[in-house]
């Protein structure tokens, strides 16, 4: 039996070690928040009333190439919105909470998807466009002036030779 030579197993350190890592992901899972608990959309959901945010769901998703189902439904008391992307997979249900719960919403698509930015802006929240900013700082990147690429132009921080006069105001 391998044993440490402090009388261990090494074999249950191996299995305890890769079972923690799946704890420690689902720990940090369940400490992350949703969508609709992060700022600035948590704003602007305490602002709209739920049929404005109903109408804001269904235009969002179907701008993000989601199928709403026509129908509303309501499940104790919330309103509920179906969508799905393709008919052959499970559909996505986002709960529409009433104004004094926190989150306003929950279910949805994954925290990632562009449907959570869009009801953010449509629901009036002031968002920064990310895709713009990305663009601008590769447009700006290296700095500098692009059009010399022989190195000996004017850039403006050159020292003047030494042999010519700088207009020191000499005799």
């Amino acid at each position: 039996m391998n044993r440490h030579p402090f009388g261990v197993c090494v074999r249950s350190l191996r299995a305890c070690g890769t079972l923690s890592i799946p704890v420690i992901f689902l720990a940090a899972a369940a400490c992350s928040k949703a969508p609709a608990a992060k700022s600035p959309l948590r704003e602007a959901l305490t602002k709209a009333d739920t049929p404005a945010i109903e109408d804001a769901a269904r235009g969002c998703f179907t701008d993000e190439g989601w199928k709403v189902d026509p129908v509303g439904s309501v499940s104790a008391g919330d309103n509920v919105v179906t969508a799905y992307r393709e008919k052959d997979t499970a559909p996505t249900e986002l709960y529409i909470h009433h104004p004094d719960q926190t989150p306003r919403l929950t279910g949805g698509p994954d925290d990632a998807d562009k449907f959570w930015t869009c009801l953010a802006k449509a629901l009036g929240a002031d968002v920064g466009d990310k895709d713009q900013k990305a663009k601008d700082d590769k447009g700006d990147k290296g700095g500098g002036d692009k059009g010399d690429k022989g190195g000996g132009g004017d850039k403006g921080n050159d020292p003047a030779p030494k042999n010519q006069d700088n207009g020191g105001g000499g005799a």
